[in-house]
């Protein structure tokens, strides 16, 4: 699809049965789309439909009134001032984690970045740890997994048909639904997400959904951040090298750089789809009322116009002084707009903060024979196990 866009223009309209899909890369047209017009697209296209089944009406997938209302009870929960003292518990996670590692063995960076954020959000956007963690994390890869085969799969059987793909779906979301119910009856903190959500004395369908998608959209796009981000530094050790020694310094600038060209590469949610209310022009093209329109942060961050030699890894592209011309729209990897996401801010510190503790510790080099790659699923998944041989660094 990449090359189709780059030989046929900043729009592109192709069928994918019925209904034509328009798949737009030009920063003009996100702001378009994301900005002077974003009432005209919703979230009625269809694989949002797939995606209430997991997470109902959450903030991910609500359109119109129940979006707004939602985005106005969450966002305080996520003010600046409210994110930097929750390092201290992110870094201690981290910790935690690499404290079992093994300087000999290889361990599954996918399982790994996964196990962590799921307990950082549960931590930061909870107040506390669950106590079926694992049970939970299992349950949420297996649902999160599925939603990108239902999604994709034009074949696939209803939910109600007693398949083994869909009992074990089923399965996953009674663990998770269960577990969500047993959150909201415990204490609440007074200063996270959840204490926002009780005193908001919303409907109990539409906590467990706000919770849900909380949960699983928070963990799923950050781990993808942190795993993609090491692959990439095992790939260049001398970028890595200089990451680490800006770490020994106490320093975070490189690092910070290093992550935002990993979400320009390999944006976790890569491909975001709207149906056209009303009949709309982008970019000099007729989007027609009933169709889909797809913003693609994986073509968009390719663009030749504004990122020279786009498949390159190269941090200085967010130099201060390499930024400063450049659209906004060309890079989103948190979208854009009023329905930009209101976890960007949290995700980067996270980020910043797992990879901080990770780095200080060992040097991650790809295990002997892995060669897992990315592929495309509803987010940017590993083809397999992404091992990786953890070495104890030498600081002295």
């Amino acid at each position: 699809m990449l090359r189709v866009v780059q030989e046929h223009g900043d729009i592109v309209r192709l069928s994918f049965g019925p209904v034509p899909v328009h798949f737009l890369w030009h920063p003009d047209g996100v702001r378009r789309v994301t900005v002077d017009n974003h009432r005209n697209y919703s979230k009625k296209a269809p694989g949002h439909s797939t995606l209430r089944r997991l997470i109902g009406d959450g903030l991910i997938t609500s359109d119109g009134e129940l979006w707004r209302n939602q985005r106005r009870i969450i966002q305080p929960a996520f003010k600046k001032e409210r994110l930097q003292p929750l390092a201290p518990s992110m870094a201690k996670a981290a910790r935690e984690m690499i404290d079992r590692w093994q300087g000999d063995a290889d361990v599954d960076i996918a399982v790994e970045m996964t196990h962590v954020s799921l307990r950082i959000a549960c931590e930061t956007l909870l107040g506390a740890s669950l106590e079926n963690m694992e049970e939970f994390a299992s349950a949420a890869g297996v649902a999160c997994a599925d939603i990108s085969d239902q999604i994709t799969s034009p074949t696939r059987l209803p939910l109600w048909v007693p398949t083994p793909q869909n009992r074990a779906f089923n399965a996953a979301l009674r663990v998770i639904d269960a577990t969500v119910a047993r959150t909201i009856e415990k204490p609440a903190r007074g200063d996270d997400m959840l204490s926002l959500l009780l005193e908001a004395e919303m409907e109990p369908k539409q906590l467990r959904d706000e919770l849900v998608t909380m949960l699983l959209a928070g963990h799923e796009t950050t781990a993808g951040t942190l795993m993609w981000t090491l692959w990439l530094l095992a790939k260049h050790p001398d970028i890595r090298a200089r990451v680490e020694e800006e770490i020994d310094r106490g320093g975070s600038d490189l690092l910070e750089r290093v992550i935002k060209e990993s979400l320009r590469l390999w944006p976790i949610v890569w491909n975001v789809a709207r149906h056209v209310e009303e009949d709309d022009e982008v970019l000099g093209c007729r989007v027609p009322k009933g169709t889909v329109l797809c913003l693609t942060p994986y073509i968009s961050h390719r663009n030749p116009a504004f990122w020279p030699e786009p498949d390159v890894f190269d941090p200085d592209r967010f130099l201060p002084e390499n930024e400063k011309d450049r659209p906004r729209g060309a890079y989103i990897p948190f979208l854009a707009g009023p329905r930009a996401c209101i976890g960007a801010g949290l995700a980067m510190l996270e980020t910043i903060v797992v990879l901080t503790e990770v780095m200080s510790r060992f040097r991650l080099d790809m295990a002997t024979g892995c060669e897992t790659e990315p592929i495309f699923r509803f987010t940017i998944r590993p083809s397999g196990p992404l091992l990786m041989r953890p070495t104890p660094r030498d600081r002295s």
